[in-house]
């Protein structure tokens, strides 16, 4: 980040006059190993999530119990949210799906990403009673408000997921998830082995999910969206 001493024309590296950040984790890790100005780092969150948080919260227990049917999942099943684009996930699919077919006490709803087909899912699932793909349209915020964990590969909906409660399960390490596996806060596995144990994990160990639960973000709305317009105002003063 420094000049190179050898080359008087080289100032360093050229520090944004300001960084918008999502949390104080982040900010703590660009001044401590990236070196960056502490007066440059504004933390102001994600109007995305903001959003997202919003549409969760807002959904009713109705609302929840429909969404549940609609994918399939029966009252005494619990509810895997599997959001992952299939080209990343497709050489662990196999063993995810190997995983929960012999777990009868829980139901998969695949939401495929925007940019794919339900169709590409087809086949890994065929035969699988409690897998069930749903249209690319189908609304996140209502699939995690229902969902009791979500799996994934290397999604920012398991990041989304974390700041909600809802536990998750990342497959195909590693992967850009992978530290948060390391630090406890989400589970992981690349064999139906390990997958299997890594969804018992997030389902039914209630440390695990306590640990989750602290991470939850306030019920407050946030203002993501103003802290920003707020910081690039103040660029322009």
């Amino acid at each position: 980040m420094s000049g190179d001493p050898a080359n008087p024309a080289d100032a360093g590296f050229p520090f944004p006059a300001a960084t918008l950040l999502f949390d104080e984790r982040t900010a703590d890790y660009l001044r401590q190993a990236g070196r960056f100005p502490a007066g440059t780092l504004t933390i102001t969150g994600s109007a995305r999530l903001d959003e997202t948080a919003a549409a969760v919260r807002a959904t009713a227990p109705t609302e929840i119990a429909r969404v549940r049917r609609e994918a399939g999942a029966r009252d005494d099943q619990r509810l895997l949210l599997f959001a992952a684009k299939e080209r990343e996930a497709r050489r662990w699919l196999p063993f995810f799906v190997e995983a929960v077919r012999d777990m009868p006490a829980v139901h998969v709803a695949i939401k495929p990403h925007p940019a794919e087909t339900p169709d590409v899912y087809l086949g890994v699932v065929a035969g699988t009673p409690n897998v069930r793909v749903l249209d690319a349209s189908s609304a996140l915020a209502r699939l995690l408000a229902a969902a009791d964990a979500v799996v994934t590969v290397n999604s920012t909906v398991a990041v989304d997921a974390l700041t909600l409660g809802v536990p998750s399960v990342t497959i195909g390490h590693p992967n850009n998830l992978t530290p948060f596996v390391d630090a406890g806060l989400m589970a992981g596995g690349n064999t139906a082995e390990e997958i299997r144990a890594a969804i018992t994990q997030v389902l039914y160990d209630q440390v695990f999910r306590s640990r989750i639960e602290q991470h939850r973000a306030p019920a407050a709305p946030g203002q993501a969206a103003q802290r920003s317009a707020e910081a690039i105002a103040r660029l322009m003063d």
